[in-house]
């Protein structure tokens, strides 16, 4: 999926992560690899500063685009997370 602005692609993969991706260079900027199983779900805010990723771990998080670091662990559901949306 895309940022608002266009200038990052975020990944979503079997392997547990999610790449935020500079369109501009072509180049990963982050790994983001705190789940603990598929992440299948990811969203930008409407700003693109932050990134919301759900799992088969039952999680959601949110990520800061800048730096890459998790922000918050949204963890109450007691099956999988299949979508998100900001």
């Amino acid at each position: 999926i895309f940022s608002p602005k266009g200038d990052l692609l975020v990944s979503s993969s079997s392997d547990r992560t999610c790449r935020v991706w500079n369109m501009e260079s072509g180049e990963c900027n982050f790994t983001l690899c705190e789940h603990k199983k598929e992440v299948v779900c990811s969203a930008f805010s409407p700003d693109g500063e932050k990134l919301v990723t759900s799992s088969f771990d039952n999680t959601c998080r949110v990520w800061n685009t800048r730096n890459g670091k998790c922000i918050a662990e949204l963890n109450e559901h007691s099956n999988a997370v299949v979508n998100c949306v900001f």
